[in-house]
């Protein structure tokens, strides 16, 4: 999904051989490269096991420790490896319900030396985010908000082969390629992400249907078919239209699930979506959180860790933004852009914005759709949808990246107003976007 190698300036130099075929030859190796193993899941207990060996690469600086995070309800009965000296835990952090684990290795690993780190951890999840998880008999959500497996606070970029073990009456699903049923699966992601990623349920509806290239499955619970054919209406529709404006989606396969949370956000990963849906609300209503989140399997490039991530959140906000516009009008349009411009006023400028400060989200989203619908003003529309169908057909995943092609499909001068822009705090006054 993104690249690591600016930041640790290793080459790729040989082929990664890690018994399953997760992948081959990546330009970036450092930090967890992948995980393999056991997961063992009881809903009416909440009770987790897991048996995992995770694959780590040292980075350019060498590494003579490696943090994890781990929910603080699993105990960790055992933990080792050749370089291994020792591991160190934690206290939990109260917002996250995740322990820091410090795992010592005997001697400082060079740059890009292996480790393969062999972990069993057990126990009851009884703290988990229900913002975007859940973990009872009706229904298991389970991502990296819970911290239900050892995770990097950052750059992440893995990949993973799973067998999971649950009850035989549970259907399975995830961020990745399934197999498998009666009890037990197999999820395996070939693909770089920066997630693990599942779902389960006794019972669910599942309904199919491609657009283009793009293979959909559509997924919920207790939900009316009707009611399930509108939201693949409207995912069809907007997955077509970003074909149309920004090229072809790195993914072919798109996993929909309709979760039964009550409330709590939606989320993306690579060939996954999350949206949060209560029954009895209209498809309609969530027409613009599917967009967003539809939107970043074309605006997901950029690390998610650092303020660079307004690449991945602003792009992938004002395309929603692009698409109410163009399936509902100038006026739904133009009421959307004005709360983001509400939400903008007095925040921090865009570039260098503390990813922990509590003005992060409203900077990476509302303030960067300000940002962009300005920028669209001063090329024009039909030049700024040439300029993101650039971005996304040469992989652009930094701002001075995104800069230079700003250039080469302008002008310096406009390259230095826009600039002037990401830096700037001021708020703005919205104007209808000029059409040609």
């Amino acid at each position: 999904m993104r690249s690591l190698a600016r930041a640790v300036g290793i080459r790729c130099a040989f082929v990664l051989l890690i018994g399953l075929a997760l992948g081959s030859c990546r330009q970036a190796m450092a930090g967890v490269l992948s995980y393999r193993g056991k997961i063992t899941l009881h809903p009416s207990t909440a009770e987790l096991a897991e048996a995992l060996t995770i694959q780590f690469a040292a980075p350019a600086q060498g590494a003579d420790h490696l943090d994890l995070y781990l929910n603080r309800d699993l105990a960790i009965s055992s933990l080792s490896c050749r370089s291994c000296l020792g591991h160190e835990e934690g206290p939990a952090n109260a917002r996250t319900d995740a322990r820091p684990i410090i795992i010592k290795f005997r001697q400082p690993l060079r740059p890009g030396e292996i480790a393969d780190i062999h972990l069993q951890a057990h126990g009851k999840l009884t703290d988990v985010s229900p913002d975007t998880n859940s973990f009872s008999s009706p229904w298991v959500e389970l991502s990296i908000d819970s911290g239900w497996y050892p995770y990097e606070p950052e750059a992440r970029d893995l990949r993973f082969d799973l067998q999971v073990k649950i009850d035989p009456g549970y259907q399975l699903a995830g961020n990745g390629k399934v197999s498998g049923g009666n009890g037990t699966w197999r999820l395996v992601q070939k693909d770089a992400t920066s997630d693990i990623d599942l779902i389960a349920a006794p019972a669910w509806t599942a309904s199919e249907l491609r657009v283009q290239a793009l293979n959909i499955r559509m997924i919920a619970v207790n939900v009316p078919p009707v009611t399930v054919q509108r939201f693949a209406q409207q995912a069809s529709s907007s997955a077509r239209t970003y074909s149309e404006w920004f090229g072809q989606a790195a993914a072919r396969d798109l996993t929909i699930v309709l979760s039964p949370r009550q409330g709590g956000s939606s989320y993306s990963r690579p060939g996954y979506v999350s949206l949060a849906y209560s029954p009895p609300a209209e498809p309609d209503g969530l027409l613009f959180t599917l967009a967003h989140e539809l939107a970043h399997f074309w605006w997901s490039r950029a690390p998610s860790w650092s303020w660079e991530n307004w690449l991945n959140e602003a792009f992938a906000e004002y395309s929603a933004l692009m698409y109410i516009r163009k399936s509902q009008g100038e006026a739904a349009f133009r009421g959307l852009m004005l709360q983001r411009v509400q939400r903008a006023r007095n925040q921090p400028p865009i570039w260098g914005v503390d990813r922990n400060s509590r003005a992060y989200a409203r900077v990476i989203y509302a303030k960067g759709a300000v940002r962009l619908l300005q920028l669209e003003q001063m090329v024009g529309q039909e030049q700024f949808r040439q300029l993101l169908a650039a971005l996304v057909r040469r992989h652009i995943d930094t701002t001075q990246d995104f800069l230079d092609e700003l250039q080469a499909e302008s002008s310096p001068e406009m390259r230095m107003r826009f600039e002037r822009l990401l830096k700037d705090r001021r708020p703005w006054r919205a104007r209808p976007a000029r059409r040609q």
